[in-house]
């Protein structure tokens, strides 16, 4: 069965024009629609002039994000796992293949709870 997937975005991943090719790539740029998300600001990122990330945090406040439909559906965990190692190569471009964390960031999954997956046998 063909699901929507889509990124809850914030930060650089929606303006860095580094990260442009991977957004004209990957998703519906027409689909955004913002979203609230609980936000803090993170790390020092030493490649961005010690300028500090923004992050997800369920012990703050909610701030604003951006969500976008990925251009393609997903039918198989494969294309789910491809479309997670696409933004972690986004967000992260030194990278290894095959990874979606690192000891300050990761990709994860939120299913929409009231969506059905499964059929009764």
């Amino acid at each position: 069965m063909p699901l929507n997937a889509g990124i809850l975005i914030i930060g650089s991943l929606l303006w860095d024009e580094r990260r442009g090719p991977w957004r004209d790539a990957r998703l519906d740029m027409t689909s955004a629609q913002t979203a609230t998300a609980p936000i803090r600001y993170g790390r020092l990122s030493e490649s961005r002039g010690n300028t500090y990330t923004m992050v997800f945090s369920r012990l703050c406040t909610a701030g604003h994000a951006k969500v976008l439909r990925c251009t393609r559906s997903v039918s198989t965990p494969a294309e789910l796992i491809d479309e997670a190692e696409a933004l972690w190569k986004a967000e992260q471009p030194s990278a290894d293949p095959g990874r979606i964390a690192v000891n300050w960031g990761c990709v994860a999954l939120l299913s929409n709870p009231a969506r059905r997956l499964l059929r009764d046998a």
